[in-house]
């Protein structure tokens, strides 16, 4: 396999000399730089605000008050330039993958380059694999261009596991925690070596950021940098995690003990059972025909939403809030329905796993365990925490039993935590993570 560098350069994986298979690629290489694309940022906004109304319906002004509060101005009539690349990186096993991203650049009107730090943006949860920053979709995508327009960042995003054009059948691995933070990480060099000297040169300054699931992977991220000799050399500047399910065992068990309220979000739980079989198929603990209501496993031919399968609808090609009114529609026979995160999972396997008294050293607790982010590390670089109180979707606890762990162990680098509200209020949380993103830029531009 022959690596492009954008810059002049080619090498190739065979070693020297020899012949055959090409060894093993290194990882962090950046491997292909795809053309340059000019984004208009108004159409972004259209598109951002296009799809906040697809997924809630009507107009939802959200965008405009999280924008108006940060001060940026309602419409923008500037550009940036994007690129696709794709590098090399590991799966969960360690096996040689190949992942892809965007990196956004700022545009200057003047001579010579412009030196600007490199933020590592990572999006939220995605089922569907074009749903992602590569294909420049979404409104993190979005806020994300937004970020290189308005701060004069360099914004990478990676598409992450199983997404984009990851050539693996895998399923994105959900919320585990080594192989989203090597993604992540391996993401940096390639960026870098993505960016045109002549326009670009990188100030020496790296910064994670992230909300919800994005958030999760970016503290991950930061623990990894600091445990793994590896990212030794990366020099972390300062991360903002926000909104994400840190004390991720408690927070899975705590979505199903939760049986007053709906769950915004039932593909969450499935998806987490789906992903989690394959990260321990060898285990058998989360088997689908186990852990999963068996209606939602029925194949179905009945012209109707839900026709197929569970399984079927996580082929790659939905996004989850097409699945959870499907998942409704399966179980309760409306689309729009109410249904507590309990009732996607077969009961049986709840009780035994989730509910056993020996929680959370059951055999499925330990590995949930595994990818827990609170306790056992301090960070040692800024930190920036955002939550809101009336979060529907990742309980404020996560962040609040994170930084209160942070304490007792001794910070070694300042944590500056925002709540994210709107005139008192707390705000859901899709609202929440569109206030979170553009708190970080401006905390990042602080620093």
């Amino acid at each position: 396999m022959l690596i492009d560098d954008p810059h002049g350069s080619r090498r190739s994986g065979v070693p020297p000399g020899g012949s055959g298979a090409p060894a093993p690629l290194p990882r962090g290489i950046l491997l292909r730089v795809h053309p340059r694309a000019r984004t208009d940022l108004e159409d972004l906004r259209r598109q951002t605000l296009g799809v906040t109304r697809m997924v809630h319906g009507g107009d939802d002004p959200v965008l405009g008050r999280a924008l108006d509060q940060a001060g940026l101005p309602g419409r923008f009539t500037g550009w940036v330039s994007s690129q696709g690349i794709q590098y090399t990186s590991a799966g969960p096993w360690g096996e040689p993958r190949i992942y892809s991203g965007r990196v956004y650049l700022p545009s200057f009107w003047r001579r010579g380059p412009a030196e600007v730090p490199l933020v590592v943006l990572v999006h939220g949860l995605e089922l569907a694999r074009d749903q992602v920053p590569f294909f420049n979709h979404g409104p993190e995508a979005a806020l994300g261009a937004l970020a290189a327009y308005l701060c004069g960042f360099a914004v990478a995003m990676p598409d992450l596991p199983g997404l984009g054009l990851d050539p693996s059948p895998r399923p994105h691995p959900f919320c585990h925690a080594r192989s989203l933070a090597q993604s992540v990480l391996d993401m940096v060099e390639p960026a870098l070596a993505s960016l045109d000297p002549a326009k670009h040169r990188w100030d020496g300054r790296l910064f994670l950021a992230g909300y919800s699931a994005g958030g999760y992977a970016a503290l991950a991220a930061v623990r990894e940098a600091q445990r793994n000799p590896a990212y030794a050399g990366l020099p972390l500047t300062g991360a903002a995690c926000m909104g994400g399910p840190f004390h991720f065992h408690e927070t899975i068990r705590g979505w199903i003990l939760e049986t007053g309220a709906p769950y915004t979000r039932p593909y969450v739980q499935t998806y987490l059972v789906h992903a989690y079989h394959d990260l321990h198929r060898d285990t058998g603990l989360f088997e689908p025909a186990s852990a999963l209501h068996p209606a939602l496993l029925e194949e179905r031919h009945n012209g109707r939403l839900d026709d197929g399968s569970l399984l079927r609808w996580f082929n790659g090609c939905l996004p989850g809030q097409a699945i959870s009114p499907r998942i409704r529609l399966r179980l309760k026979g409306d689309p729009d329905a109410p249904l507590a995160a309990h009732e996607v999972l077969n009961p049986e396997w709840v009780r035994a796993q989730l509910l056993a008294p020996e929680w959370p050293e059951t055999p499925v607790g330990r590995i949930l365990q595994e990818n827990d982010l609170v306790g056992g590390w301090v960070p040692r670089i800024p930190m920036f925490l955002a939550a809101s109180p009336a979060d529907e979707c990742v309980d404020l606890r996560n962040t609040e039993t994170l930084m209160r762990t942070w304490r007792k162990a001794g910070e070694k680098a300042p944590v500056d935590f925002q709540p994210l509200i709107w005139r008192g209020t707390g705000l859901d949380h899709r609202q929440a993570g569109l206030m979170a993103l553009l708190k970080a830029f401006w905390w990042i531009r602080s620093l």
